[in-house]
């Protein structure tokens, strides 16, 4: 795959450039080796890889063996990085509540190979089927919100944001929240709403934190669907967000995955060659320009050249 090849080549050059610095050091505070240079530059721990798309977890599983690999360079031992990358690096969304499992499992079994204790450290990958914020059990969301004053803005814009999200997906933004603080008070042990909160509300409060973010590296094989084929909520909501890519699903997806990689990160993406040509993708192609470094024609070579 071009996209994963590529990806595979970036990540160890950065990490040849953060290695370049200084011997290992040990540090009491994390598992394994500290980063050299953790100080002035990102930890491996802290590079976050999303494929907001995940299928069944192609792209998810060879984010781990490129990983592994670079966490093997820096001293870790397999079992420390298995269960680093899993807590810490890998991002994965999908509608598709069976396709979303099949990729949770996937990583699940990546990390047992490495580590047979996984599966009784109690760590969940961060894969998630996208839930929608409308149907949660309204009486009991109001009794929270009584409860919870200073976290009641942020569950409710969440929500707000997350309505009708099987109908579009991963295209959805929500906004940043102190994620950490909801999910601490939603999991008190005293709570008459746990259940709730840990099964229903949690979740979806989940997918609005993968939604959120802004990522290091962004993969996905998006999907494929001309406006003729959106129905009317998603045609309406394509058009009035992503007007210079509302032709076609994959066209939306690269505005998409755009807006969630960091400034200096990366993204790829398995697509066709029409939005390079075709009259209806200019706009979007006018976009691009403003922020590759290099021109459409070289893009066009690399697809030439690439196995997919």
């Amino acid at each position: 795959m071009a996209a994963g090849k590529q990806m595979n080549q970036t990540v160890f050059r950065d990490r040849t450039i953060l290695a370049r610095n200084g011997s290992r050091r040990r540090n009491r505070t994390v598992t394994g080796f500290s980063c050299p240079s953790c100080t002035s530059r990102p930890c491996i721990k802290d590079y976050v890889l999303l494929d907001p798309c995940c299928g069944s977890g192609h792209i998810l599983t060879y984010f781990f063996d490129v990983l592994m690999n670079i966490y093997q360079e820096y001293g870790y031992t397999t079992r420390e990085a298995a269960i680093s990358i899993i807590e810490n690096n890998i991002w994965g969304l999908d509608i598709d509540a069976r396709a979303s499992q099949l990729a949770y499992f996937s990583l699940m079994m990546k990390a047992r190979a490495y580590d047979r204790r996984f599966f009784n450290r109690h760590i969940q990958p961060h894969v998630y089927e996208i839930l929608e914020g409308n149907n949660l059990d309204r009486s009991l969301l109001e009794e929270i919100y009584e409860q919870n004053e200073d976290i009641e803005p942020a569950i409710r814009e969440t929500l707000d944001r997350l309505y009708d999200a099987k109908e579009y997906g991963s295209i959805l933004r929500t906004k940043s929240q102190d994620w950490d603080a909801i999910y601490k008070k939603l999991s008190e042990p005293d709570s008459i709403y746990g259940e709730f909160a840990k099964k229903e509300l949690i979740p979806v409060l989940k997918v609005g934190q993968a939604s959120s973010q802004q990522y290091d590296v962004v993969v996905t094989n998006p999907p494929y669907m001309s406006s003729s084929g959106m129905d009317k909520k998603l045609s309406c909501y394509v058009k009035n967000n992503f007007p210079n890519s509302k032709a076609d699903m994959f066209a939306v997806f690269i505005e998409v995955c755009g807006n969630l990689t960091k400034k200096d990160g990366l993204y790829g993406m398995i697509t066709q060659q029409s939005w390079m040509f075709l009259a209806r993708f200019e706009k979007l192609r006018i976009n691009i320009l403003h922020i590759l470094n290099f021109p459409l024609t070289k893009v066009g070579l690399y697809l030439e050249n690439s196995i997919v």
